[in-house]
């Protein structure tokens, strides 16, 4: 994994391509692991991969963004992120909320 601020960047502007948004990157939520069949190689052969997980303060909401054809942005509540995201990500593979470089 790279350095933090490399890490931030990475997470910013995932958000911006995949979601559609802009923001402030308030608090790091934790890592989870994840398997990617397009991004194997030599340093990671079965795609395996460990990804940061940040809250977002959303500042911008673009109408059009880069992967919006891949991607849907849904807004959820609080309660409703809880309960339908981080507990399924949680089960799903979140492996530290220490950062473990």
């Amino acid at each position: 994994m790279g350095n933090d601020e490399t890490v931030k960047e990475a997470a910013l502007c995932d958000a911006l391509e995949e979601a559609g948004v802009r923001g402030d990157l308030l608090h790091f939520l934790g890592y989870y692991k994840f398997t990617s069949k397009t991004h194997q190689d030599e340093s990671s052969p079965e795609g395996l991969f460990k990804a940061a997980r940040y809250a977002l303060l959303v500042k911008d909401e673009l109408q059009s963004w880069t992967e919006q054809s891949t991607w849907q942005r849904t807004w959820l509540t609080i309660p409703e992120a809880l309960e339908e995201g981080f507990s399924k990500w949680h089960a799903d593979g979140l492996t530290s909320t220490i950062k473990d470089d």
